[in-house]
């Protein structure tokens, strides 16, 4: 268990709260409005949009890679759903993963960590599963990622947490 206080822990997550609030928001603005057109690369910070990204609908991927990087994408697909796979895929946001009996697991994003050899230790910190449903809540992961199904509206998102109390949930986020 680590160490941290209250008082740090708490205000890592405003930070980080403030944060999503901030990407997400802008989301909204450029997601509503958006034409159909090519896929581009990530976004770093709160002026990612949906501007530019091709399919009928879109869903947003947030990663909190530290607590003054957020990187967010959104990802077009002109199915009814999108598996959550697919949508890291299609993020353009590097993402390592591993295989268990349980389903698939994220190990790293955007390079955090830079190495590893399992994707869950019992003391080192490991890529939480947020997710929100048409701008609602967020709420975190039921299930495991090979599991989620996300429809337009919907967001995923991941943050690097540590293992230590129970992780406040971010802030309401807009809908992709």
């Amino acid at each position: 268990m680590s160490s941290l206080s209250p008082s740090r822990v708490g205000g890592a997550r405003l930070i980080f709260a403030l944060g999503l609030l901030m990407v997400l928001g802008s989301a909204l603005a450029a997601c509503s409005s958006a034409p159909a057109a090519t896929t581009r690369p990530a976004t770093t910070g709160p002026d990612a949009s949906c501007s530019g990204v091709s399919g009928t609908h879109h869903v947003r991927v947030v990663v909190e890679v530290s607590r003054t990087k957020i990187v967010s994408n959104c990802v077009g697909f002109s199915t009814t759903s999108l598996s959550a796979i697919k949508a890291l895929d299609g993020s353009h946001i590097a993402f390592g993963t591993q295989h268990y009996s349980t389903g698939v697991a994220i190990c790293s994003a955007d390079g955090v960590p830079a190495h590893y050899s399992q994707c869950f230790s019992s003391t080192g910190p490991y890529w939480a599963l947020f997710i929100s449903r048409n701008g609602a809540p967020w709420r975190a992961a039921s299930v495991g990622l090979s599991e989620v199904a996300l429809r337009s509206g919907d967001s995923i998102g991941v943050r690097y947490d540590s293992q230590s109390g129970t992780a406040a949930k971010p802030p309401t986020p807009v809908r992709a």
